[in-house]
């Protein structure tokens, strides 16, 4: 009974390692989406500060200055927009390390289980092994 609950705790063992992998694996995902995101909105922040801080030329007519008003106004709602999306980011990886460190606890949790049903059996093998010596020291003695 005991190596069948010993085999059945590795094999659980075994599929809680995998889903730390997996979690590990999304986590990394997510980790290089918040970075490219974080990237993105750095390059628009970048442009429309460049937008806004370009001088107005002494001659333009009103339709250069609409159209370099839409201009700030579309980068300034790029930003916004990114800026959105790298918090959701950052969100979906922080969820995806809570997720990373539940199956490193359920892991651990489940290898200490095993080990303890690993020790419990080697120790009811050791007492299985002392009773046989000692029927074998006793027939002996009795023999003798």
């Amino acid at each position: 009974m005991s190596q069948v609950r010993a085999r059945r705790m590795d094999q659980i063992v075994e599929h809680r390692s995998r889903a730390v992998d997996r979690a590990e694996v999304e986590t990394a995902r997510h980790a290089r989406r918040t970075a490219a995101a974080a990237e993105l909105l750095a390059r628009a922040r970048d442009e429309w500060q460049a937008a806004m801080s370009l001088p107005a030329s002494s001659r333009c007519s009103s339709a250069d200055m609409m159209e370099a008003n839409e201009y700030r106004l579309g980068a300034r709602r790029r930003m916004e927009v990114l800026e959105t999306q790298e918090r959701q980011a950052r969100a979906e990886e922080e969820v995806s390390r809570q997720a990373l460190r539940q199956a490193r606890s359920a892991l651990k949790k489940v290898e200490t289980w095993r080990d303890r049903i690993h020790q419990a059996a080697a120790a009811g093998d050791k007492l299985l092994e002392q009773r046989a010596s000692d029927e074998l020291a006793a027939r002996i003695a009795r023999t003798a």
